[in-house]
Protein backbone atom coordinates (compact mmCIF):
# COMPACT_ATOMS: atom_id res chain seq x y z
CA UNK A 1 0.00 0.00 0.00
CA UNK A 2 3.00 2.34 0.46
CA UNK A 3 4.33 1.98 -3.48
CA UNK A 4 0.62 3.39 -4.28
CA UNK A 5 0.90 5.96 -1.84
CA UNK A 6 3.98 6.76 -3.63
CA UNK A 7 2.29 7.53 -6.60
CA UNK A 8 -0.19 10.13 -5.61
CA UNK A 9 0.81 13.83 -6.83
CA UNK A 10 0.26 16.75 -4.70
CA UNK A 11 0.63 19.90 -6.09
CA UNK A 12 1.22 21.85 -2.48
CA UNK A 13 4.37 19.04 -1.58
CA UNK A 14 5.87 17.47 -4.40
CA UNK A 15 8.62 15.71 -2.74
CA UNK A 16 5.74 13.46 -1.26
CA UNK A 17 5.13 11.93 -4.46
CA UNK A 18 8.59 9.18 -4.00
CA UNK A 19 8.61 7.17 -7.31
CA UNK A 20 10.99 7.18 -10.00
CA UNK A 21 8.63 5.21 -12.38
CA UNK A 22 6.78 8.87 -13.48
CA UNK A 23 9.91 9.73 -14.60
CA UNK A 24 9.86 6.86 -17.37
CA UNK A 25 6.29 6.86 -17.81
CA UNK A 26 6.59 10.70 -18.74
CA UNK A 27 9.15 10.56 -21.24
CA UNK A 28 7.52 7.51 -22.52
CA UNK A 29 4.25 9.86 -23.49
CA UNK A 30 6.59 12.50 -24.86
CA UNK A 31 8.44 10.05 -27.36
CA UNK A 32 4.79 9.52 -28.92
CA UNK A 33 3.01 13.49 -28.10
CA UNK A 34 6.23 14.99 -29.93
CA UNK A 35 7.43 16.93 -26.51
CA UNK A 36 11.50 16.53 -26.03
CA UNK A 37 11.58 13.31 -23.61
CA UNK A 38 14.99 14.09 -22.12
CA UNK A 39 13.40 18.04 -20.81
CA UNK A 40 10.25 16.51 -20.22
CA UNK A 41 9.84 15.90 -15.64
CA UNK A 42 7.64 14.07 -13.57
CA UNK A 43 5.70 15.80 -10.70
CA UNK A 44 8.84 15.74 -8.64
CA UNK A 45 10.93 17.46 -11.17
CA UNK A 46 13.36 14.42 -12.34
CA UNK A 47 13.98 13.47 -15.67
CA UNK A 48 15.09 10.55 -17.97
CA UNK A 49 18.65 9.55 -18.56
CA UNK A 50 18.56 6.63 -20.11
CA UNK A 51 18.35 5.28 -23.60
CA UNK A 52 14.80 4.99 -25.19
CA UNK A 53 14.24 1.56 -24.69
CA UNK A 54 13.25 1.20 -21.38
CA UNK A 55 10.96 3.99 -21.84
CA UNK A 56 9.21 2.94 -24.58
CA UNK A 57 8.71 -0.67 -22.80
CA UNK A 58 6.27 0.75 -20.27
CA UNK A 59 4.96 3.30 -22.62
CA UNK A 60 1.79 1.76 -21.91
CA UNK A 61 1.38 2.54 -18.13
CA UNK A 62 1.09 6.23 -19.65
CA UNK A 63 -2.64 5.83 -20.00
CA UNK A 64 -3.15 5.26 -16.16
CA UNK A 65 -3.17 7.34 -13.22
CA UNK A 66 0.20 7.72 -11.32
CA UNK A 67 -0.74 5.79 -8.48
CA UNK A 68 -2.45 3.00 -10.79
CA UNK A 69 1.71 3.11 -12.55
CA UNK A 70 3.41 2.62 -9.61
CA UNK A 71 1.01 -0.43 -8.79
CA UNK A 72 1.21 -2.00 -11.70
CA UNK A 73 4.95 -1.81 -12.30
CA UNK A 74 5.24 -3.37 -8.20
CA UNK A 75 3.26 -6.31 -9.10
CA UNK A 76 5.18 -6.89 -12.65
CA UNK A 77 8.59 -6.68 -10.31
CA UNK A 78 7.20 -9.01 -7.85
CA UNK A 79 6.64 -11.59 -10.74
CA UNK A 80 10.41 -10.55 -11.38
CA UNK A 81 11.18 -11.16 -8.16
CA UNK A 82 10.06 -15.09 -8.66
CA UNK A 83 11.51 -14.98 -11.85
CA UNK A 84 14.94 -14.17 -10.31
CA UNK A 85 14.72 -16.91 -7.63
CA UNK A 86 13.56 -19.44 -10.19
CA UNK A 87 16.78 -18.74 -12.64
CA UNK A 88 19.47 -18.59 -9.61
CA UNK A 89 17.66 -22.64 -8.67
CA UNK A 90 18.65 -23.28 -12.26
CA UNK A 91 21.44 -22.19 -12.62
CA UNK A 92 22.61 -23.70 -9.01
CA UNK A 93 21.53 -26.99 -10.21
CA UNK A 94 23.63 -26.74 -13.52
CA UNK A 95 26.68 -25.66 -12.01
CA UNK A 96 26.33 -28.13 -9.19
CA UNK A 97 25.85 -30.92 -11.65
CA UNK A 98 28.57 -30.45 -14.01
CA UNK A 99 31.56 -33.38 -13.65
CA UNK A 100 33.98 -31.93 -10.74
CA UNK A 101 31.36 -29.95 -9.41
CA UNK A 102 29.07 -30.54 -6.23
CA UNK A 103 28.26 -33.73 -7.75
CA UNK A 104 31.41 -35.26 -7.55
CA UNK A 105 31.32 -38.71 -5.83
CA UNK A 106 33.26 -39.35 -2.57
CA UNK A 107 35.58 -41.05 -4.71
CA UNK A 108 37.33 -39.44 -7.42
CA UNK A 109 37.11 -42.24 -10.47
CA UNK A 110 39.86 -41.87 -13.36
CA UNK A 111 37.24 -43.10 -15.69
CA UNK A 112 33.29 -43.39 -16.13
CA UNK A 113 32.42 -46.60 -14.01
CA UNK A 114 29.01 -47.86 -15.39
CA UNK A 115 27.82 -47.27 -18.40
CA UNK A 116 25.09 -45.14 -17.45
CA UNK A 117 27.59 -42.89 -16.27
CA UNK A 118 29.17 -42.75 -19.97
CA UNK A 119 28.45 -39.63 -22.34
CA UNK A 120 26.73 -40.89 -25.94
CA UNK A 121 29.07 -41.90 -28.41
CA UNK A 122 28.43 -38.46 -30.32
CA UNK A 123 30.30 -36.53 -27.29
CA UNK A 124 33.78 -37.65 -28.50
CA UNK A 125 36.38 -39.61 -27.18
CA UNK A 126 38.15 -36.63 -25.67
CA UNK A 127 34.77 -36.05 -23.38
CA UNK A 128 35.20 -39.66 -21.99
CA UNK A 129 38.28 -39.27 -21.51
CA UNK A 130 38.24 -36.14 -19.38
CA UNK A 131 34.93 -36.99 -17.60
CA UNK A 132 36.18 -38.66 -14.83
CA UNK A 133 39.19 -35.88 -13.88
CA UNK A 134 37.75 -32.79 -11.35
CA UNK A 135 39.32 -29.46 -11.88
CA UNK A 136 39.60 -28.95 -8.50
CA UNK A 137 42.52 -30.09 -5.94
CA UNK A 138 40.21 -32.95 -3.99
CA UNK A 139 36.62 -34.68 -3.89
CA UNK A 140 33.90 -32.78 -2.31
CA UNK A 141 32.02 -34.77 1.03
CA UNK A 142 28.84 -36.51 0.45
CA UNK A 143 25.90 -34.48 0.84
CA UNK A 144 28.52 -31.33 0.43
CA UNK A 145 25.67 -29.49 -1.76
CA UNK A 146 22.45 -30.44 0.33
CA UNK A 147 24.42 -28.65 3.39
CA UNK A 148 25.39 -25.59 1.66
CA UNK A 149 23.12 -25.05 -0.96
CA UNK A 150 20.31 -23.71 1.56
CA UNK A 151 22.50 -21.51 4.28
CA UNK A 152 23.85 -19.79 0.62
CA UNK A 153 20.15 -18.84 -0.42
CA UNK A 154 19.21 -17.37 2.96
CA UNK A 155 22.03 -15.10 3.02
CA UNK A 156 22.01 -14.05 -0.39
CA UNK A 157 18.48 -13.05 1.15
CA UNK A 158 19.52 -11.16 3.51
CA UNK A 159 22.04 -9.41 1.55
CA UNK A 160 19.25 -8.40 -1.18
CA UNK A 161 16.07 -8.05 0.96
CA UNK A 162 16.61 -4.47 1.80
CA UNK A 163 17.84 -3.15 -1.62
CA UNK A 164 14.77 -5.46 -3.10
CA UNK A 165 12.38 -3.98 -0.76
CA UNK A 166 13.91 -0.25 -1.74
CA UNK A 167 13.87 -1.22 -5.38
CA UNK A 168 10.02 -2.05 -5.28
CA UNK A 169 9.10 0.98 -3.62
CA UNK A 170 10.75 3.66 -5.59
CA UNK A 171 9.31 2.00 -8.57
CA UNK A 172 13.06 1.35 -9.69
CA UNK A 173 14.16 -1.24 -12.69
CA UNK A 174 16.91 -3.16 -10.27
CA UNK A 175 14.67 -6.78 -10.24
CA UNK A 176 14.25 -6.70 -14.05
CA UNK A 177 18.06 -6.10 -14.62
CA UNK A 178 19.11 -8.94 -12.34
CA UNK A 179 16.27 -11.21 -14.18
CA UNK A 180 17.44 -10.25 -17.52
CA UNK A 181 21.14 -11.21 -16.35
CA UNK A 182 19.99 -14.37 -14.95
CA UNK A 183 18.02 -15.53 -17.89
CA UNK A 184 20.56 -14.99 -20.43
CA UNK A 185 23.55 -16.33 -18.69
CA UNK A 186 21.44 -19.80 -17.83
CA UNK A 187 20.42 -19.83 -21.50
CA UNK A 188 24.32 -19.69 -22.50
CA UNK A 189 25.39 -21.96 -19.99
CA UNK A 190 22.85 -24.90 -20.32
CA UNK A 191 21.86 -24.42 -24.15
CA UNK A 192 22.42 -27.43 -26.32
CA UNK A 193 21.89 -25.77 -29.47
CA UNK A 194 23.68 -22.51 -30.67
CA UNK A 195 19.83 -20.62 -31.19
CA UNK A 196 19.84 -20.83 -27.40
CA UNK A 197 22.63 -19.29 -26.80
CA UNK A 198 22.26 -16.91 -29.37
CA UNK A 199 19.21 -15.61 -27.91
CA UNK A 200 20.78 -15.90 -24.22
CA UNK A 201 23.17 -13.38 -25.77
CA UNK A 202 20.77 -10.91 -26.83
CA UNK A 203 18.93 -10.77 -23.54
CA UNK A 204 21.90 -9.78 -21.60
CA UNK A 205 22.05 -6.49 -24.78
CA UNK A 206 18.98 -5.48 -23.07
CA UNK A 207 19.74 -4.64 -19.77
CA UNK A 208 22.92 -2.58 -21.04
CA UNK A 209 20.97 -0.70 -23.48
CA UNK A 210 18.32 -0.08 -20.99
CA UNK A 211 20.33 1.16 -18.66
CA UNK A 212 24.49 0.81 -19.45
CA UNK A 213 25.38 0.50 -15.96
CA UNK A 214 25.12 -3.07 -16.51
CA UNK A 215 27.44 -3.23 -19.28
CA UNK A 216 30.06 -4.03 -16.78
CA UNK A 217 28.46 -7.52 -15.50
CA UNK A 218 27.55 -8.34 -18.98
CA UNK A 219 30.95 -7.57 -20.08
CA UNK A 220 33.02 -9.23 -17.53
CA UNK A 221 30.83 -12.55 -18.35
CA UNK A 222 31.39 -12.51 -21.94
CA UNK A 223 35.55 -12.17 -21.19
CA UNK A 224 35.45 -15.12 -19.44
CA UNK A 225 33.08 -16.85 -22.23
CA UNK A 226 35.68 -15.79 -25.20
CA UNK A 227 38.68 -16.58 -22.77
CA UNK A 228 36.16 -20.53 -22.45
CA UNK A 229 36.06 -20.69 -26.13
CA UNK A 230 39.69 -19.26 -26.50
CA UNK A 231 40.82 -22.43 -24.68
CA UNK A 232 38.95 -24.76 -26.16
CA UNK A 233 40.06 -24.16 -29.61
CA UNK A 234 43.56 -24.53 -28.06
CA UNK A 235 43.30 -27.75 -26.62
CA UNK A 236 43.78 -26.62 -23.27
CA UNK A 237 43.30 -29.47 -21.06
CA UNK A 238 42.00 -27.88 -17.67
CA UNK A 239 38.99 -26.95 -19.96
CA UNK A 240 35.86 -28.14 -18.02
CA UNK A 241 34.17 -31.41 -20.43
CA UNK A 242 30.50 -30.28 -22.03
CA UNK A 243 28.74 -32.47 -20.70
CA UNK A 244 25.19 -31.82 -18.99
CA UNK A 245 23.91 -34.60 -16.26
CA UNK A 246 20.68 -35.32 -15.53
CA UNK A 247 19.83 -36.39 -12.15
CA UNK A 248 21.42 -39.78 -11.95
CA UNK A 249 22.90 -40.14 -15.41
CA UNK A 250 24.69 -38.00 -18.13
CA UNK A 251 22.09 -37.12 -20.48
CA UNK A 252 23.52 -35.67 -23.42
CA UNK A 253 26.39 -32.97 -24.50
CA UNK A 254 26.06 -29.09 -24.72
CA UNK A 255 27.47 -26.79 -27.02
CA UNK A 256 31.07 -27.02 -27.67
CA UNK A 257 32.72 -24.30 -25.79
CA UNK A 258 34.22 -22.25 -29.32
CA UNK A 259 30.66 -22.87 -30.70
CA UNK A 260 28.88 -21.56 -27.23
CA UNK A 261 31.10 -18.27 -27.26
CA UNK A 262 30.63 -17.44 -30.67
CA UNK A 263 27.01 -17.18 -30.73
CA UNK A 264 26.77 -15.52 -27.02
CA UNK A 265 28.80 -12.93 -28.18
CA UNK A 266 27.16 -12.61 -31.97
CA UNK A 267 23.78 -12.81 -29.79
CA UNK A 268 25.19 -10.07 -27.96
CA UNK A 269 26.06 -7.77 -30.75
CA UNK A 270 22.83 -8.73 -32.60
CA UNK A 271 20.45 -7.71 -29.05
CA UNK A 272 22.55 -4.21 -28.85
CA UNK A 273 21.57 -3.48 -32.78
CA UNK A 274 18.08 -4.64 -32.15
CA UNK A 275 17.19 -2.96 -28.63
CA UNK A 276 19.09 0.25 -29.54
CA UNK A 277 18.44 1.00 -33.06
CA UNK A 278 15.63 -1.54 -34.87
CA UNK A 279 13.04 -2.02 -31.75
CA UNK A 280 13.08 2.32 -31.58
CA UNK A 281 13.18 3.18 -34.73
CA UNK A 282 10.39 0.46 -35.59
CA UNK A 283 8.25 2.66 -33.08
CA UNK A 284 9.58 6.12 -33.72
CA UNK A 285 11.24 6.40 -37.14
CA UNK A 286 14.73 6.18 -37.82
CA UNK A 287 15.42 9.78 -37.83
CA UNK A 288 14.02 10.47 -34.45
CA UNK A 289 15.37 7.57 -32.97
CA UNK A 290 18.99 8.45 -33.70
CA UNK A 291 18.37 12.38 -32.67
CA UNK A 292 16.99 10.96 -29.26
CA UNK A 293 20.19 8.60 -28.83
CA UNK A 294 22.39 11.65 -29.89
CA UNK A 295 20.60 13.87 -27.07
CA UNK A 296 21.12 10.91 -24.42
CA UNK A 297 25.15 10.68 -25.10
CA UNK A 298 25.69 14.57 -25.01
CA UNK A 299 23.72 14.43 -21.90
CA UNK A 300 25.56 11.90 -20.52
CA UNK A 301 29.21 13.28 -21.53
CA UNK A 302 27.87 16.87 -19.80
CA UNK A 303 26.48 14.59 -16.61
CA UNK A 304 30.16 13.33 -16.77
CA UNK A 305 31.82 16.75 -16.79
CA UNK A 306 29.21 18.33 -13.87
CA UNK A 307 29.94 15.21 -11.54
CA UNK A 308 26.16 14.65 -11.64
CA UNK A 309 25.21 17.55 -9.52
CA UNK A 310 21.99 18.02 -11.48
CA UNK A 311 19.20 18.73 -9.27
CA UNK A 312 16.76 17.20 -11.78
CA UNK A 313 18.13 13.93 -11.87
CA UNK A 314 18.98 13.99 -8.02
CA UNK A 315 22.02 14.25 -5.52
CA UNK A 316 24.81 11.47 -6.96
CA UNK A 317 26.93 12.76 -3.94
CA UNK A 318 24.42 11.98 -1.11
CA UNK A 319 25.01 9.22 1.57
CA UNK A 320 22.96 6.63 -0.54
CA UNK A 321 25.29 6.25 -3.45
CA UNK A 322 27.58 3.98 -1.94
CA UNK A 323 30.13 3.01 -5.19
CA UNK A 324 33.62 3.27 -4.62
CA UNK A 325 34.13 6.57 -5.81
CA UNK A 326 30.98 8.58 -3.70
CA UNK A 327 32.36 6.18 -0.53
CA UNK A 328 36.22 7.67 -0.72
CA UNK A 329 34.52 11.61 -1.11
CA UNK A 330 32.23 10.79 1.84
CA UNK A 331 34.91 9.47 4.36
CA UNK A 332 37.33 12.01 3.71
CA UNK A 333 35.11 15.07 3.94
CA UNK A 334 33.71 13.28 6.92
CA UNK A 335 37.22 13.37 8.49
CA UNK A 336 38.14 16.58 7.05
CA UNK A 337 34.80 17.90 8.78
CA UNK A 338 35.79 16.29 12.12
CA UNK A 339 39.20 17.55 11.91
CA UNK A 340 37.97 20.85 11.76
CA UNK A 341 39.26 21.23 8.52
CA UNK A 342 36.49 21.59 5.98
CA UNK A 343 32.65 22.48 5.99
CA UNK A 344 30.01 20.28 6.86
CA UNK A 345 29.49 17.08 4.93
CA UNK A 346 26.11 16.17 5.68
CA UNK A 347 23.44 16.28 2.84
CA UNK A 348 21.48 19.26 1.82
CA UNK A 349 19.17 19.82 -0.53
CA UNK A 350 19.99 20.54 -3.96
CA UNK A 351 18.49 22.90 -6.24
CA UNK A 352 19.60 24.97 -8.86
CA UNK A 353 19.61 27.86 -6.90
CA UNK A 354 21.42 26.12 -3.88
CA UNK A 355 24.69 24.01 -5.24
CA UNK A 356 26.44 22.02 -3.05
CA UNK A 357 29.15 23.79 -1.55
CA UNK A 358 32.99 23.21 -2.28
CA UNK A 359 34.61 20.10 -0.57
CA UNK A 360 38.11 19.10 0.41
CA UNK A 361 37.33 15.95 -1.75
CA UNK A 362 36.58 17.85 -4.74
CA UNK A 363 40.66 18.15 -5.40
CA UNK A 364 41.59 17.13 -8.54
CA UNK A 365 44.41 14.95 -7.81
CA UNK A 366 41.77 12.67 -5.41
CA UNK A 367 39.05 13.03 -8.35
CA UNK A 368 41.78 11.58 -10.82
CA UNK A 369 43.42 9.13 -7.89
CA UNK A 370 40.08 7.49 -7.61
CA UNK A 371 39.37 7.88 -11.14
CA UNK A 372 42.65 5.63 -11.73
CA UNK A 373 41.68 2.93 -8.93
CA UNK A 374 38.35 2.64 -10.22
CA UNK A 375 41.05 1.45 -13.96
CA UNK A 376 43.23 -0.91 -12.09
CA UNK A 377 39.99 -2.39 -10.50
CA UNK A 378 38.50 -3.01 -13.66
CA UNK A 379 41.64 -4.46 -15.44
CA UNK A 380 42.04 -6.56 -12.34
CA UNK A 381 38.03 -7.98 -12.62
CA UNK A 382 38.13 -8.50 -16.84
CA UNK A 383 41.77 -10.63 -15.58
CA UNK A 384 40.63 -12.82 -13.21
CA UNK A 385 37.11 -13.44 -15.73
CA UNK A 386 39.67 -14.56 -18.67
CA UNK A 387 41.37 -17.01 -16.12
CA UNK A 388 38.01 -17.98 -15.11
CA UNK A 389 37.09 -18.53 -18.46
CA UNK A 390 40.22 -20.51 -19.57
CA UNK A 391 39.34 -23.13 -16.81
CA UNK A 392 35.92 -23.33 -18.12
CA UNK A 393 33.73 -24.95 -16.63
CA UNK A 394 29.84 -23.27 -15.50
CA UNK A 395 30.76 -22.78 -12.23
CA UNK A 396 33.70 -20.66 -13.10
CA UNK A 397 31.93 -18.69 -15.69
CA UNK A 398 28.97 -18.10 -12.92
CA UNK A 399 31.72 -17.50 -10.90
CA UNK A 400 32.65 -14.35 -13.48
CA UNK A 401 29.28 -13.11 -13.57
CA UNK A 402 29.04 -12.98 -9.66
CA UNK A 403 32.52 -10.76 -9.72
CA UNK A 404 31.39 -9.14 -12.43
CA UNK A 405 27.81 -8.30 -10.51
CA UNK A 406 29.71 -6.90 -7.29
CA UNK A 407 32.66 -5.02 -9.94
CA UNK A 408 29.69 -2.77 -11.21
CA UNK A 409 28.67 -1.41 -7.85
CA UNK A 410 32.38 -0.64 -7.28
CA UNK A 411 33.53 0.63 -10.54
CA UNK A 412 30.17 2.53 -11.66
CA UNK A 413 30.24 6.24 -10.59
CA UNK A 414 26.79 5.59 -9.38
CA UNK A 415 25.37 2.88 -7.01
CA UNK A 416 22.49 3.65 -4.96
CA UNK A 417 21.40 1.09 -1.73
CA UNK A 418 19.02 -0.26 -4.43
CA UNK A 419 21.50 -1.83 -6.72
CA UNK A 420 22.84 -3.89 -4.35
CA UNK A 421 20.55 -6.66 -4.73
CA UNK A 422 23.20 -7.90 -7.81
CA UNK A 423 25.49 -9.66 -4.66
CA UNK A 424 23.28 -12.32 -5.03
CA UNK A 425 25.30 -14.40 -7.65
CA UNK A 426 27.92 -13.28 -5.83
CA UNK A 427 27.25 -14.60 -2.32
CA UNK A 428 25.71 -17.47 -4.29
CA UNK A 429 28.58 -18.65 -6.89
CA UNK A 430 31.70 -17.55 -5.52
CA UNK A 431 31.47 -19.63 -1.72
CA UNK A 432 30.84 -22.17 -3.76
CA UNK A 433 33.72 -21.98 -6.07
CA UNK A 434 35.98 -21.50 -3.09
CA UNK A 435 34.84 -25.16 -1.68
CA UNK A 436 35.90 -26.36 -4.65
CA UNK A 437 39.10 -24.99 -5.16
CA UNK A 438 40.88 -25.34 -2.01
CA UNK A 439 39.24 -23.35 0.71
CA UNK A 440 41.96 -20.79 2.55
CA UNK A 441 41.46 -20.15 6.23
CA UNK A 442 41.92 -17.01 7.65
CA UNK A 443 42.53 -17.12 11.52
CA UNK A 444 40.81 -20.34 11.47
CA UNK A 445 37.96 -19.58 9.18
CA UNK A 446 36.59 -20.82 6.31
CA UNK A 447 37.21 -17.46 3.77
CA UNK A 448 34.51 -18.94 1.80
CA UNK A 449 32.12 -18.64 5.36
CA UNK A 450 33.39 -15.05 5.41
CA UNK A 451 32.96 -13.69 1.74
CA UNK A 452 29.34 -14.98 2.38
CA UNK A 453 28.68 -13.15 5.48
CA UNK A 454 30.22 -10.10 4.93
CA UNK A 455 27.62 -8.87 2.44
CA UNK A 456 24.53 -8.95 4.41
CA UNK A 457 26.38 -7.18 7.27
CA UNK A 458 27.09 -4.54 5.08
CA UNK A 459 23.83 -4.03 3.47
CA UNK A 460 22.25 -4.27 6.66
CA UNK A 461 24.08 -2.14 8.57
CA UNK A 462 23.85 0.82 5.94
CA UNK A 463 19.89 0.75 5.63
CA UNK A 464 19.58 0.68 9.43
CA UNK A 465 22.36 3.48 10.28
CA UNK A 466 21.94 5.29 7.31
CA UNK A 467 22.47 8.68 8.55
CA UNK A 468 26.31 7.37 9.84
CA UNK A 469 27.06 4.42 7.84
CA UNK A 470 26.17 6.36 4.70
CA UNK A 471 27.88 9.31 5.30
CA UNK A 472 31.39 7.12 6.48
CA UNK A 473 30.51 4.89 3.01
CA UNK A 474 30.59 1.80 4.61
CA UNK A 475 29.00 -0.25 2.18
CA UNK A 476 30.58 1.28 -0.63
CA UNK A 477 34.49 1.03 1.20
CA UNK A 478 33.38 -2.58 2.65
CA UNK A 479 32.03 -3.79 -1.29
CA UNK A 480 35.15 -2.79 -2.53
CA UNK A 481 37.21 -4.11 0.12
CA UNK A 482 35.04 -7.61 -0.61
CA UNK A 483 36.04 -7.76 -4.50
CA UNK A 484 39.11 -6.92 -3.70
CA UNK A 485 39.68 -9.46 -1.24
CA UNK A 486 37.99 -12.53 -3.84
CA UNK A 487 39.74 -11.10 -7.46
CA UNK A 488 43.24 -12.15 -5.31
CA UNK A 489 41.78 -14.72 -3.56
CA UNK A 490 40.85 -16.34 -6.80
CA UNK A 491 43.91 -15.17 -9.02
CA UNK A 492 46.27 -16.85 -6.35
CA UNK A 493 43.93 -20.30 -6.20
CA UNK A 494 44.26 -20.80 -9.90
CA UNK A 495 47.56 -20.04 -10.15
CA UNK A 496 47.94 -22.87 -7.30
CA UNK A 497 45.72 -25.17 -9.79
CA UNK A 498 47.35 -24.45 -12.79
CA UNK A 499 50.91 -25.22 -11.43
CA UNK A 500 49.53 -28.33 -9.51
CA UNK A 501 48.20 -29.73 -13.44
CA UNK A 502 51.21 -28.96 -15.09
CA UNK A 503 53.15 -31.16 -12.16
CA UNK A 504 50.52 -34.03 -12.43
CA UNK A 505 51.12 -33.74 -16.44
CA UNK A 506 54.79 -34.35 -15.64
CA UNK A 507 54.42 -36.66 -13.30
CA UNK A 508 51.78 -38.79 -15.58
CA UNK A 509 54.86 -38.64 -18.56
CA UNK A 510 57.09 -39.96 -16.79
CA UNK A 511 55.23 -43.06 -15.12
CA UNK A 512 54.35 -44.16 -18.89
CA UNK A 513 57.59 -43.88 -20.10
CA UNK A 514 58.62 -45.56 -17.00
CA UNK A 515 55.83 -48.67 -18.08
CA UNK A 516 56.75 -48.93 -21.52
CA UNK A 517 60.19 -49.43 -20.93
CA UNK A 518 59.57 -51.76 -18.37
CA UNK A 519 57.48 -53.83 -20.56
CA UNK A 520 59.20 -53.79 -23.44
CA UNK A 521 61.20 -57.07 -22.96
CA UNK A 522 58.10 -58.63 -22.10
CA UNK A 523 56.29 -57.93 -25.23
CA UNK A 524 59.59 -59.33 -27.46
CA UNK A 525 59.34 -62.22 -25.45
CA UNK A 526 55.82 -63.15 -26.11
CA UNK A 527 56.25 -61.74 -29.64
Amino acid sequence: MDVRQRGFIRHDSPDDHKTDLTVYTEAAAAFFDGRRPYEVANPRGWTYLYPPIFALLVAPLRYLQPQDQVFVWFLFSLVFCFGCYAEMRRLFRAVAAQPGGTDSPAECPALPRTDAERPPADCGAANLLTLGQSNFSACEPVGYRSALAPMLGWLAVAAAALPTLNCLQRGQVGVLKLYLLLLGVRLVLTGRSGLTCLAGGAILALPVVMKIIPAVPVGVFLVALAASGWAAGRGRSGAAPQIDPGKTQLAQCTIPPVHRARMALVGAAVGVLLFALLVPSALLGWKNNLEHLKTWADMMLAKADDGGLDPRSGNSRSARNQSLHNAVVRLGNFAMYLAGAGPDDQDVPLTAQQPLPPMPMDHPAAQYSLIFARAVLLAAVLTVAWQLGRAGSRLDLANALGLGCVAMLVISPIARGHYFMLYVPAVVFLPLWLQQRGDPRVRGKSLAMVLTVIPPLLVVAHYALLPVAGRMGLLGLGTAGWLLTALVTCDRLMAVSRNRTVADGATDDHRLLRLTAADLPQQRAAA
